[in-house]
């Protein structure tokens, strides 16, 4: 229930509470408008945005023993456009149909393709 400048009588107010009703009275618009726009926003679902920061094309895909049994995967890629750092979001995608085969955290990046600040630039090796 909302009301804007107007007082809840008595009977309003233990009606609301009976049946688990909100009531949000106030005298200034600003803060009621400010009261409805969270509790719409709240009912929304979060937008997701997804920005490409960089591209880069996977040359070959390695398996790389750690140990006995421990064994992690190595996609030798060159960066082709824009810049891709340690930690980023990445999506690796296939084909033209453009399928998902990861999407996940960046682990390392190889020191030979490294520029200044373990940032790896379009068309930068050392």
């Amino acid at each position: 229930m909302i009301g804007f400048n107007v007082p809840a009588s008595k009977s309003v107010r233990d009606s609301a509470a009976q049946k688990h009703v909100e009531c949000h009275l106030e005298s200034v618009i600003y803060r009621l408008i400010e009261t409805v726009r969270k509790k719409t926003s709240a009912l929304l679902k979060p937008t997701i945005e997804s920005r490409t920061l960089g591209e880069g094309l996977v040359s070959e895909v390695f398996t790389i023993r750690l140990s006995r049994k421990a064994q992690t995967v190595v996609a030798g890629t060159k960066c082709g456009n824009g810049t891709i750092s340690k930690n980023d979001q990445v999506r690796v995608i296939r084909g033209p149909k453009r399928d998902v085969v990861f999407e996940g955290e960046l682990g390392r990046i190889g020191l030979g393709w490294v520029g200044s600040g373990g940032l790896v630039r379009a068309g930068c090796r050392r």
